[in-house]
């Protein structure tokens, strides 16, 4: 009895997905326009908050075979 090896390719897959991100901060102005003004000042990266939500699903972009060497 022959047992056929079962054959592999091998495959790089590139997906993407849309992700959202929602920063939260908490300051002080004078105004509702200074707080917006002083807000946009601020690099997301010294906000508070961070929360993350999937914008879709995740969709292959592109495939390719890929030879081994």
């Amino acid at each position: 009895m022959r047992l056929e090896r079962e054959e592999h390719m091998k495959y790089k897959i590139t997906a993407g997905q849309t992700i959202y991100a929602t920063y939260e901060i908490e300051l002080e102005a004078k105004s509702f326009k200074a707080a917006h003004k002083k807000a946009m000042s601020i690099p997301a990266s010294e906000w508070d908050s961070e929360h993350f939500e999937n914008g879709d699903s995740l969709t292959i972009d592109h495939m390719m075979e890929v030879k081994d060497d």
